[in-house]
């Protein structure tokens, strides 16, 4: 659940599905949890009777040290690219509740945040917090939806966040 709870997932997915098409915006959710559930019958299992720590150590295992490293090169470019869209959807909240004329004052505040829980206790801080922040997060998203669908009109009108109203900005959706 939490890796769908972010404001990269969360917000991308409603902004992609506004501007363009719901299946736009449900791409995201649908993969992600098509992809858990896939791995989780198939690779669950033998993952964790082979004792492993970390992801790299598969590749390590299977095909040796060089495959380990060109590994964790690509997951940290992978997870840096995934914190990078997590900032931004931060900084756009930020930004929104704060006033910020400029969207990056957003994304710098959110970037001192993230450094500045790091630094506090990293993952430990994660781990005694993760479960108030998913009770939060989700009852957020729960009354953001019944709030949406009690006051959201037919047709959105334009605004800052949406200059093109109910237009689509392009005549292109995934199919």
């Amino acid at each position: 659940a939490s890796q769908s709870l972010d404001s990269n997932a969360a917000l991308g997915n409603i902004d992609l599905g506004y501007k363009y098409h719901w299946w736009d915006g449900a791409c995201l959710p649908i993969g992600l949890g098509l992809s858990l559930f896939l791995n989780g019958i198939f690779f669950a299992k033998p993952l964790n009777e082979m004792k492993l720590l970390t992801l790299p150590d598969v590749f390590a295992r299977t095909f040796g040290p060089a495959a380990e490293v060109l590994f964790s090169i690509l997951a940290i470019i992978s997870f840096t690219c995934l914190l990078a869209g997590n900032l931004v959807g931060a900084g756009k909240i930020v930004t929104y509740l704060f006033g910020f004329e400029n969207e990056w004052a957003g994304v710098w505040l959110m970037g001192f945040a993230v450094w500045l829980y790091t630094i506090a206790g990293g993952l430990l801080s994660v781990a005694y917090t993760d479960c108030v922040q998913a009770v939060i997060g989700w009852t957020g998203l729960v009354a953001g939806a019944a709030y949406v669908l009690n006051n959201m009109p037919k047709a959105a009108g334009s605004s800052p966040a949406y200059p093109y109203g109910d237009v689509g900005a392009t005549g292109e959706q995934m199919t």
